[in-house]
């Protein structure tokens, strides 16, 4: 005879009848509330005899009760045990469609209608709002939190049954807070959380099945399973592993996985970024792509394997927000930002661009139009214009060059910051990642997760040239183009890019161009709007500087001057003049452009005509593009939807104090020069070489009064004879020896 412990420990949980006749109901009914960890299906009518008196206690009458009630079902231990009542899965199938077919929201929609129209377009799909069901159905609601995968699989299997579906799927949208990645444990294990991140990678689409049809080879018995296939028949005459899989009549399902990194402000000062692995599946899956900002309702699992266990979300809805930028605004709000439109408000946000750092007032202004950003384009034959501003800081050390790109990370609604010397292409662009199944995967890189954003690189000379090269396509076309591993795909990178640079010798060169400079070529340096060149040079401001800087050590509240805007207040202004204000140029605006294109090209085909040599164009179409894009952000910072001339003259202002300012130098950009410069450097040495013999030596006073100009372009003149070994200078500058 079998004790009850045998009988409650039976091997997969099931009953044997022979062995039951062999046990009382009261033993029987004891065993049940001791083994409460397994499942037991008990025949109906080995309990349909009332128990001895006083043999059962109250709680196993309440048992005896429960079951009788659900004599169709089969009931767990933990089931029994609970005070809840115990609702079958056809139940509650029933129970979700009265939801569907009844339930109204405030503003009287229906799930109704979103269930038919889905269909009629062949989705097979639904989406419900979890506090919808609490709502409607606290019973319901309780039994989808305490066991959510199960109770949606009943959901599916009703409604498939009721309306003759192969296959239908029930996604469910939290409005609960939001958890973030680092705080979740194992007291939310088997609950419905939602969690939200930058998706960093996406692997490929694997096709699983839910159900499997099976057919017996020998007696063509078939067979529906869920979890493995039997090893043997029904049949007891046919032989081992009979079944075979009838992949027609099979139910399969498309799964993808997906790793989400926490919001870069989400993390704290000197610690890592948390990664998650999400299971997507159904519809959900290859909805989205590396870079995509994601919220995510799901129920936390942890899957165990023979190594080791690891955790995941099983996703049951996904909302994706392509663009972390608020799109909706209060009429509180939105009155402010007006107002506040009215307020002279160019300068004070260019006031407002990093106020503990002194001066580059024009450094500020044009930053302040790359966080606004001009006005994207989408032609009919489909070429993107794009709007996106970039801008290149480069000079010597020691003025604030990464102080304004940690400001502009800061106050930019979606921002990246990275280093050039601890980047590669992949880091930058996208790379292809093979996971523990040998599955290939995309995982997007730093322009990629700043997309619709700001991506700051500092120290943008230690990058190497091949990698350097990689973002040539998403600074101009906005786009990064995979084809590796057999993946072929396009990734969206719409950011704008902060570029620090130093000199490549420390100090900058006045004799050598930006390329010589910092050791990349003009095809990188064309793609950039502004190009500023920062130098520490000796002026009546030194003073002024020092008493800012120490009145920074002394007193922090010198940094907050009259007229500044807050940096939370300025990027919820960025965030709406971007979402509601979409800049256009006003004919006037756009023939004055025209006049200041046609007269730059006019100025150099005089200057070819008169020199009879070919030269380069000081302006191209490209940096025509960046004035266009400078002119639509100054009108997007005061809310205007029009491109005025006062616009236009600024955006031209700004270029030529930047852009131009370069080329003034003496710097080459892409074809642009100033010829007159270089041509005043070889009259004066031409000057200096007919004037001192070789070997013979001058004091530099008497030089400069033989020839007879400027002691500027004297000295700019002896230093580039210096750095050719044409001269030899002594006494710091002030005997100079001519070198053959």
């Amino acid at each position: 005879m079998l004790s009850v412990l045998d009988c409650a420990f039976w091997p997969n949980g099931t009953y044997d009848e022979t062995a039951c006749d062999k046990i009382s109901e009261d033993a029987l009914l004891k065993s049940l509330v001791n083994s409460h960890m397994i499942s037991v299906e008990i025949p109906p009518q080995k309990l349909s005899t009332p128990l001895a008196t006083g043999a059962a206690s109250k709680i196993e009458n309440d048992i005896l009760e429960v079951y009788r009630n659900n004599q169709d079902d089969n009931v767990s231990s933990i089931d029994l045990l609970s005070n809840e009542k115990v609702i079958s899965d056809e139940i509650l199938g029933n129970m979700f469609e009265s939801f569907i077919n009844n339930f109204k929201t405030e503003n009287s929609e229906t799930y109704f209608h979103q269930f038919h129209t889905n269909v009629t377009l062949k989705l097979y799909t639904i989406i419900i709002q979890l506090d919808h069901i609490n709502s409607y159905s606290s019973e319901m609601y309780s039994h989808l939190i305490r066991n959510p995968l199960a109770v949606l699989e009943a959901f599916e299997r009703g409604v498939c049954k009721l309306h003759n579906f192969q296959n239908f799927q029930v996604q469910i949208v939290a409005n609960s807070n939001i958890s973030k990645i680092r705080d979740i444990n194992s007291n939310k294990s088997n609950r419905i959380i939602k969690i939200q991140g930058i998706v960093v990678s996406a692997s490929s689409i694997i096709t699983k099945p839910k159900e499997l049809y099976l057919q017996c080879k020998n007696c063509q018995n078939v067979k529906k399973v869920k979890d493995g296939i039997p090893r043997n028949c029904d049949n007891s005459e046919c032989p081992l592993d009979p079944y075979f899989i009838v992949p027609e009549k099979s139910i399969v399902e498309d799964i993808q996985y997906i790793k989400i990194q926490e919001f870069f402000e989400d993390i704290p000062m000197g610690e890592t970024p948390r990664h998650f692995n999400i299971s997507l599946s159904g519809v959900l899956a290859n909805k989205i792509s590396p870079g995509c900002q994601v919220k995510i309702s799901g129920v936390y699992c942890i899957k165990n394997t023979s190594e080791k266990s690891f955790p995941f979300i099983r996703a049951l809805g996904l909302e994706n927000n392509k663009n972390k930028v608020k799109k909706s605004f209060s009429e509180e709000e939105e009155s402010f930002f007006r107002d506040l439109s009215k307020q002279d408000i160019y300068e004070r946000v260019s006031r407002s661009i990093a106020p503990s750092i002194f001066g580059k007032k024009d450094v500020k202004k044009a930053l302040a139009c790359m966080l606004f950003g001009g006005t994207r384009r989408i032609m009919d034959d489909g070429i993107n214009l794009r709007g996106d501003i970039n801008i290149l800081l480069l000079g010597d050390p020691g003025i604030a060059k990464s102080q304004f790109l940690k400001f502009v990370e800061l106050v930019s609604p979606i921002s990246v910051y990275t280093s050039g010397k601890g980047s590669s292409a992949a880091g930058l662009t996208a790379s292809v990642i093979k996971d523990r199944n040998n599955e290939f995967y995309l995982e997007g890189g730093a322009l990629v997760l700043a997309d619709n954003g700001v991506c700051c690189i500092d120290e943008f000379d230690k990058m190497n040239e091949h990698d350097r090269v990689a973002i040539h396509e998403a600074m101009e076309q906005q786009t990064i183009s995979i084809a590796k591993a057999g993946i072929t795909t396009v990734l969206n990178t719409k950011t704008s890019i902060l570029a620090a640079a130093n000199p490549i010798f420390g100090r900058y060169d006045d004799f050598k161009t930006p390329a010589e400079n910092i050791e990349f070529g003009s095809t990188i340096l064309s793609r950039f709007d502004c190009i500023f060149i920062l130098k520490d040079k000796f002026s009546n401001e030194d003073r002024i500087t020092a008493e800012h800087v120490l009145q920074l050590h002394t007193n922090q509240k010198r940094c907050k001057e009259d007229d500044v805007i807050d940096v939370d207040t300025l990027r919820n202004y960025i965030q709406y003049a971007k979402a509601k204000v979409f800049p256009t140029m006003n004919e006037m605006a756009s023939q004055k452009l025209n006049k200041f294109y046609v007269n730059i090209r006019q100025q150099v085909n005089e200057y070819e005509n008169e020199t009879s040599s070919k030269s380069s164009v000081p302006i191209t179409v490209r940096q025509l593009e960046a004035i266009i894009r400078l002119s639509e952000s100054l009108a997007k910072i005061e809310l205007n939807n029009t491109v005025s001339v006062r616009h236009v003259d600024e955006a031209i202002r700004l270029f030529q104090l930047s852009t131009m300012n370069a080329v003034s130098q003496g710097h080459q950009i892409e074809g642009m020069y100033r010829s007159d410069y270089f041509e005043q450097i070889n009259e004066v040495i031409q000057k200096i070489k007919d004037v001192m013999p070789i070997g013979g030596s001058k004091r530099f006073v008497e030089l400069a009064a033989i020839i007879g100009v400027e002691e500027a372009v004297m000295k700019r003149a002896i230093d580039y004879l210096v750095k050719q070994n044409k001269i030899v200078s002594r006494d710091y500058g002030r005997m100079l020896t001519r070198l053959p």
